[in-house]
């Protein structure tokens, strides 16, 4: 399942949960729905999309490292 924010980004569960814990890593600990709704109508998708490709080629990279 998707989320949609008010201007039609959609992002999936697994984005959705790496965003999240991307907010985590970085202290941001009392994350809401409301708050990420408001970063994802700031950002237009393209940068969306572009945060999205890091976070995943992060997570890519640790998950190399650690095997």
């Amino acid at each position: 399942m998707a989320k949609t924010n008010q201007i039609g980004i959609r992002v999936s569960d697994e984005d959705l949960e790496l965003i999240k814990q991307t907010a985590r890593e970085q202290g941001y600990e009392k994350y809401s729905e409301w708050c990420l709704n408001i970063l994802l109508t700031a950002c237009g998708k393209t940068s969306l999309e572009d945060e999205l490709k890091a976070l995943r080629e992060r997570v890519e990279r640790l998950e190399q490292q650690a095997a």
